[in-house]
C-alpha cells in the first residue's frame, strides 16, 4: 500500500527566515536588556586544556558591545552583530583584545601553541535566548558557553 498527500499540514506558521529573522532581532534585544550586562563562562577548548574564563559584556546598541575579563581588567567597545547564517549567530565582528585573545594564534599573544593559540571563538550559535539567559555554543570549535 501506498499513499500520496498532494499538500501535507504544515509543520511551522512561518516559513524558516521569518523565524530566524525573530530569533535574531528577539536575541539582540535581551543582549541589550541587560542594564548590567552580561557575565560569560567562556572555555575555550573542549578538553579544558587552558581552563575556563569570566568575562563582562554590556551591548549598549544593536552594534556595540563593550567587553572586559577576569585576565583582562581593561574595558574594551568595539562592534558585534547577531546574523542568521545557518540560525543565529552571535559574532564579535571587529577586533577586541578582550575576546579575540582566546582565538588569537599562540605567537601573537604568547599562549597556547604557536598555530592555535587558546584554541577558543569568538562567533558563536545562540542556542536558547530567556530574560535573564543565554546560551551560546562556539561556531568553529563547538564548544558551550553561557
Amino acid at each position: 500500500m501506498a499513499g500520496c498527500v498532494k499538500s501535507p499540514d504544515a509543520l511551522f506558521d512561518k516559513d524558516s527566515a521569518t523565524r530566524v529573522d525573530e530569533f535574531v532581532k528577539n536575541a539582540r534585544s535581551v543582549l541589550q536588556a541587560s542594564k548590567e550586562g552580561w557575565e560569560i563562562r567562556y572555555f575555550p577548548s573542549s578538553d579544558l586544556e587552558f581552563g575556563g574564563y569570566t568575562l563582562f559584556a554590556k551591548f549598549t546598541s544593536d552594534n556595540e558591545v563593550t567587553l572586559t575579563s577576569d585576565i583582562n581588567d581593561e574595558r574594551i567597545t568595539s562592534s558585534y552583530a547577531v546574523i542568521g547564517e545557518g540560525g543565529p549567530i552571535l559574532t564579535f565582528d571587529t577586533y577586541n583584545k578582550v575576546i579575540h585573545y582566546f582565538s588569537e594564534p599562540g605567537g601573537d599573544n604568547g599562549e597556547g601553541a604557536v598555530d592555535s593559540g587558546l584554541k577558543g571563538d569568538f562567533e558563536f550559535l545562540v542556542l536558547v535566548v530567556e530574560e535573564g539567559r543565554i546560551v551560546l555554543k562556539g561556531k568553529k570549535r563547538e564548544i558551550p558557553s553561557s
